[in-house]
């Protein structure tokens, strides 16, 4: 499990394999890609998730979930890789500003 108490990418490709847990909300403002191999918890802290590139989700064998608060914004497409993906929002908004592809849609 990797601890994120703030992250923030800006660019180049952002790759968790393990399982991700934060405090709060992250942002990925630039257009690196992000691609998530485990489940993730963004903490209900004092801000929401964004995410400019495209995201990965998946693994195989597995159902990948992403569990967020405060809002959860995907501006680039989100690609769904080998198994089941599930975005959680916990009664907050979530946006899609691209497509959503993949195996599991």
């Amino acid at each position: 499990m990797v601890s994120v108490p703030h992250w923030s990418a800006n660019s180049g490709a952002n790759n968790f394999d393990d399982a991700v847990v934060t405090r709060s909300g992250i942002t990925s403002s630039g257009s690196g890609a992000v691609s998530f191999a485990n489940d993730v918890t963004l903490g209900d802290g004092d801000t929401g998730s964004t995410f400019a590139g495209a995201v990965t989700l998946g693994r195989a064998g597995e159902t990948t979930q992403v569990s967020g608060y405060d809002g959860l914004t995907f501006s680039g497409e989100i690609n769904l890789i080998d198994g089941a993906s599930e975005i959680i929002s916990n009664g907050s908004t979530i946006a899609f500003g691209d497509a959503v592809s993949g195996a599991r849609t």
